[in-house]
């Protein structure tokens, strides 16, 4: 009882430790979301920042560049229409967002400018980089390369149209994208448009603009070997790159975003979620400290009660419990053990009236079995009783007590299949006879095999007929490879056959002879301790 009590303790002392181990991964798990949570949503909340700045700067750079497309536009109507610089010269100063244009015919000669620039007049353009571009085009206009104007010493970017007579090429200060990034805050990164090229337009560092720098990730991203977002070196700095391409046009915007001032922000609400977490946290453990205590106690009643309905106390004290849930268990508790209670002697009285009616079914079976053998009579009777007699000699336990009843009655069920001739034959026995006899052991055990339970039983009709030597069958078994209710059975089967009337012998032997027989063979045939046991407990029978 004192074991049984250890043991309860000791599962609820288990279950006290799991719960607490619970409680803390429960900690742990709820830290982690929190912080998976907070980086994830600090993460979305800067990207859609950064998405909104560049979203912002590609609607303002096309519209830096919508409006002198639409100014060059109306240029080439008018000249199509009367030729006439002059005509055109208020369309210029309306709109003014080209600072120049130069009118060019197809032999690359500049033929007018707007305003007029007298010294360009004439100037011959076939050689250079823009007439180049405009003259193997067959688009309707070009927008050209970044670069920097040789009369102003500033940024520019070219745009051209053909017309009927030539080509119109209107020059575009980039100062516009240089001063609309600088109206853009940007927090720790630099943010720079590029042209097809790659060459830097503008840039928050505005000396790459003027030294005509190249990007040095613009043509990975052109040929789709970085991805957006990507982490690369830049500066000397690691950054996130973001990049997108401005709709109607080959350039990019980039924005290289410091890794460290990006950190920064999600570490500050990292940090803030945990000191509430914190806060929080020792209230939660209490509260869950609180319940384990309050289940804990609930689970050590319901372990008493179950502990009294396990002993076969089945008279239940009402009890209170701190939650409806265990109250309603406790009930269903109490209402289950009056229940076994009714039942447990029903149970047990058809549980002996089964194995009864079992027992009987396999004596009936046993006694068709000597009714083979007209000089065996009651073999199988006797053979389990000197079985049982030498069993006791061994203190074995109920079960195997059982078995042993079963397997010595039925250990000659085999026989069932030989021929009645064969087994009542008073001379010698042919080979094929004795090898028909030998089969029994094999054949008795396929009959049983296929019955629930009864191993042991089993294993003693199977091999009762080994020898201690390895000399035996079926299957040459020795010593203790041999079961032990076998070898206790295979002494018991011999000695009453030795001591009882046989055809193949003169006569049989008395008790004496049997208990000389037996010893003479123990460790041969027999197992020695055994023999011993079974001649002192059947002489003190006598």
């Amino acid at each position: 009882m004192s074991r049984q009590i250890m043991k309860k303790q000791k599962l609820s002392t288990h279950l006290i430790v799991n719960i607490n181990v619970f409680v803390v991964v429960m900690v742990i798990v709820m830290a982690s979301l929190v912080y998976s949570f907070t980086k994830s949503n600090t993460e979305t909340i800067l990207e859609e920042k950064t998405f909104d700045i560049i979203e912002l700067l590609e609607q303002e750079a096309i519209h830096y560049i919508n409006h002198p497309i639409n100014e060059m536009q109306n240029i080439k109507e008018r000249l199509n229409s009367d030729n006439s610089i002059v005509n055109i010269k208020d369309i210029f100063y309306m709109y003014n967002y080209l600072y120049h244009v130069d009118v060019i015919n197809y032999e690359g000669e500049i033929i007018d400018t707007i305003p007029r620039i007298d010294s360009r007049i004439g100037m011959d353009l076939s050689n250079s980089d823009i007439y180049t571009d405009i003259r193997h085009t067959e688009d309707e206009f070009v927008i050209g390369h970044m670069l920097i104007d040789a009369y102003t010493d500033e940024p520019t970017m070219y745009i051209s149209m053909k017309y009927k007579e030539g080509y119109i090429v209107g020059y575009l200060n980039l100062i516009h994208f240089q001063q609309l990034l600088e109206s853009i805050n940007i927090h720790g990164g630099h943010m720079s448009i590029v042209d097809e090229l790659g060459t830097y337009i503008s840039h928050t560092d505005v000396e790459k603009v003027h030294q005509r720098t190249v990007d040095p990730f613009s043509k990975s991203i052109r040929d789709e070997k970085i991805l957006n977002n990507s982490v690369v070196e830049y500066l000397g700095k690691d950054v996130n790159l973001h990049f997108r391409n401005i709709e109607g046009t080959n350039w990019l915007i980039l924005f290289y975003q410091d890794v460290e001032v990006l950190n920064e922000p999600i570490e500050k609400a990292i940090l803030a979620n945990t000191i509430v977490f914190l806060l929080i946290l020792p209230l939660f453990i209490l509260m869950t400290l609180r319940v384990i205590r309050r289940i804990d106690r609930s689970l050590k009643q319901l372990d008493e009660t179950t502990e009294d309905i396990a002993e076969g106390n089945y008279e239940i004290k009402d009890k209170s419990f701190n939650y409806i849930e265990f109250d309603n268990l406790f009930n269903r508790v109490k209402f289950m053990s009056v229940e076994v209670s009714t039942r447990e002697e029903e149970i047990l009285s058809l549980n002996n009236e089964l194995e009864s009616n079992y027992y009987t079914t396999i004596v009936l079976l046993a006694k068709a079995i000597d009714a083979k053998d007209n000089y065996t009579g009651n073999h199988s009777v006797r053979v389990r009783d000197f079985a049982l007699l030498l069993a006791n000699e061994l203190n074995l336990s109920n079960h195997e007590l059982k078995e042993l009843k079963f397997g010595a009655t039925l250990h000659d069920i085999g026989k069932l299949g030989v021929p009645e001739y064969i087994l009542n034959k008073s001379g010698r026995l042919t080979d094929d006879e004795y090898v028909m006899i030998k089969e029994h052991s094999q054949t008795g055990y396929n009959i049983v095999e296929e019955l629930p339970g009864m191993n042991l039983a089993k294993q003693v009709i199977l091999h009762h007929h080994e020898r201690y030597d390895g000399h035996g069958y079926p299957y040459g078994l020795k010593g203790d490879e041999i079961p032990l209710l076998a070898r206790i059975v295979t002494i018991a089967d011999s000695f009453d056959a030795m001591t009882s009337e046989r055809l193949y012998r003169a006569k049989q032997m008395s008790e004496n002879e049997g208990f000389q027989e037996l010893r003479e063979n123990a460790g041969i045939q027999f197992d020695a301790e055994l023999v011993e046991l079974f001649i002192n407990g059947l002489k003190q029978c006598d």
